[in-house]
């Protein structure tokens, strides 16, 4: 099965203003779950109310911790969460946004950027799905093509990752890096998309490819630069893209993403 695409119209998400539902019977602080009421599909947001009661506190703890960086608030926020998440849901804010903000990383320092773009980089990768802990895992672990009502819901992780970003203490820069990691680079309707997106959004590309999911086997780096080459000055910003091809080149990624 290829790999799916996000529909256009969802690639900056949907509005954001829908209330969450407290006819569950839980008890939630509906000012403080703000950041979830994203979620169009009043089901999950039933499904998972408590759950992101408990998510949301699990944020609150770590915004009142200043000694934190960013990085480390992330891991004990990651931490605080055993148990919360499912397996898709923990692989996707774990071990795919590591891999991503490594690429990212090397993506920017191939594209001379400073140091202190370097880090942004690297942060914003590390945080770009972390917005999916809210997704059911449901949909996140499926094997078939999700139905519009669900690419809804999908759509929803990079402002909800945004959001999150923020309350860790990450800058407005790598904050928009997260919110508009799927933005497309030909959409005129986003304004001053910063390059900090751009490269998150070919990296986050190129390490799906490369990684088995539920609903297909990885792809070589070979046939994934050959799809960004396909979709640049498109989906992927071409100068971005032309990185991705001079680092496999060189083959200075610092861990390889395809066997």
């Amino acid at each position: 099965m290829s790999d799916p695409v996000v529909p256009r119209k969802y690639s900056l998400g949907v509005g954001v203003a829908l209330k969450v539902s407290q006819t569950s019977g839980a008890s939630v602080n509906v000012d403080a779950l703000s950041l979830f009421q994203a979620l169009p599909d009043q089901g999950a947001r039933l499904t998972d109310c408590g759950r992101i009661a408990l998510i949301d506190h699990h944020l609150t703890l770590a915004e009142r911790d200043d000694r934190r960086a960013v990085e480390l608030r992330r891991l004990a926020l990651l931490e605080r969460w055993t148990g919360l998440l499912g397996p898709t849901q923990r692989e996707h804010v774990t071990s795919h946004c590591e891999q991503v903000s490594d690429a990212a990383r090397t993506l920017a320092e191939a594209m001379g950027l400073t140091d202190d773009q370097l880090e942004r980089a690297r942060i914003a990768g590390l945080l770009h799905d972390i917005g999916k802990c809210v997704i059911p895992e449901a949909i996140l672990a499926s094997r078939f093509p999700l139905s519009e009502r669900q690419w809804a819901v999908m759509s929803c992780h990079a402002e909800l990752g945004a959001r999150i970003a923020a309350r860790l203490g990450a800058d407005a820069e790598t904050v928009e890096g997260v919110r508009h990691h799927h933005t497309w680079y030909d959409d005129e309707s986003v304004q001053n998309v910063t390059p900090i997106a751009r490269i998150v959004c070919v990296a986050d590309a190129l390490v799906t490819m490369t990684s088995t999911r539920s609903y297909r086997i990885a792809r070589s780096n070979e046939d994934a630069l050959v799809e960004l080459r396909r979709c640049a000055r498109r989906q992927f910003d071409p100068a971005v893209v032309q990185c991705v091809g001079a680092v496999l080149m060189r083959r200075t990624w610092r861990r390889p993403l395809a066997a």
